[in-house]
């Protein structure tokens, strides 16, 4: 029986885990913002930390906006940074993200006049969410029944000055509200 020996790698330098500020790259080389965010994950944990949002490549193009962050088709991880350390979350763990405030996407959705649903949703988490539920949806399609079956995984509900990226695969029963 042979024995192998495990030959350690040349060092690399590491990523710079903190930016200096929220405008510069960070962690993997790709210019991007950053976002202070919440993550609730589906087991109820909390962790406050920064999203990290691509810059517009380009100066006719606009910069990443969380819901296309959240509800990119390939991504199964998620780079944040929480407690001076980029970490990977998998998407599929997070019930939900909350932003305090307004985001230029919501303005933006409800300018394209989206389909703004009252609804109080209870997760998994065992919490209960209120806000209004917001997607552009087709005029015969904006049942709740309709927006909460469509394509997106994460949908956007604004509540009280913040805005919650909910999950949909987090949410236990959703009900409208007058």
């Amino acid at each position: 029986m042979s024995r192998s020996s495990i030959t350690p790698l040349p060092s690399r330098p590491r990523p710079r885990t903190e930016p200096a500020s929220p405008e510069e790259p960070a962690g993997f080389g790709i210019a991007s913002t950053l976002l202070p965010v919440r993550l609730v994950l589906q087991w109820g944990e909390s962790v406050s930390g920064a999203l990290f949002l691509r810059k517009a490549p380009a100066p006719q193009r606009e910069p990443e906006t969380v819901g296309a962050r959240l509800n990119e088709p390939d991504a199964r991880f998620l780079p944040f940074a929480a407690a001076g350390r980029v970490e990977l979350v998998r998407l599929a763990a997070v019930a939900y993200l909350e932003h305090a405030g307004e985001l230029p996407e919501v303005a933006r959705l409800r300018e394209l006049g989206a389909a703004a649903e009252p609804v109080e949703i209870e997760l998994l988490t065992g919490e209960t969410v209120e806000g209004e539920l917001l997607a552009i949806a087709r005029p015969d399609r904006r049942r709740l029944s309709d927006l909460l079956n469509r394509g997106e995984t994460f949908l956007p509900l604004v509540s009280s000055g913040r805005v919650l990226f909910v999950n949909r695969d987090a949410m236990a029963r959703v009900r409208g509200r007058e």
